[in-house]
């Protein structure tokens, strides 16, 4: 096996373990927060989608990422040049309603 095939395998079994794991579930149920210091299950799923999306959509094969070419800047309200690799910027643009945990504890 090719390690493109691997990881493209990867992610995919991790794109079907994500669809059942949220089938059924309501915005609400997305949005909660199982402790105040976790972020909810909605920010974690969407911070994966980007993550693919930035890495190897759009690095490994120089496509455009589908973030931009899409539109889903424009649906969720945020930057086309979302900030991931600088934590203290994604602090300036949170999901409605949610706390970045995670980011604001890494930048020490």
């Amino acid at each position: 096996m090719e390690w493109q095939q691997l990881i493209t395998d990867c992610y995919e079994r991790m794109s079907q373990v994500l669809e059942k794991t949220l089938d059924g579930l309501t915005q609400e149920d997305l949005n909660q927060q199982p402790h105040p210091d976790c972020n909810s299950m909605g920010w974690i799923t969407w911070h994966m989608s980007r993550v693919l999306d930035r890495w190897l959509i759009s690095d490994l094969t120089g496509e455009e990422q589908l973030w931009v070419s899409d539109g889903w800047h424009s649906r969720f309200k945020r930057p086309s040049a979302w900030p991931h690799f600088r934590p203290q910027l994604c602090l300036q643009y949170p999901m409605p309603g949610q706390r970045h945990y995670a980011l604001e504890h890494r930048v020490h």
